[in-house]
């Protein structure tokens, strides 16, 4: 559970306004994953970043319900880096 979900209408309204099929949408704070939700929807393509490998687990099982086999995950940090984002 992620404490700011967004709803998926406000996130398809704004991605409909501000991107067209098959472009590629970022999301640096991927939380819930609602945003990677709405862009599988809506055909386009979905970058995102999140530092809590809770949240990251949960939004690749949210999206593998739906859409086998599209999501890919990666997830790598080194410590500098974990040091340097609590800073």
């Amino acid at each position: 559970f992620h404490p700011a979900q967004y709803p998926e209408r406000l996130v398809e309204r704004i991605m409909k306004a501000c991107s067209e099929e098959y472009d590629t949408v970022l999301d640096p704070f991927l939380g819930s994953g609602t945003t990677m939700v709405v862009s599988k929807k809506l055909n386009r393509n979905c970058i995102g970043f999140e530092i809590n490998s809770e949240y990251v687990k949960n939004t690749e099982k949210r999206l593998n319900l739906t859409q086998k086999n599209l999501v890919e995950f990666s997830t790598a940090k080194t410590q500098t880096q974990l040091e340097i984002i609590r800073k």
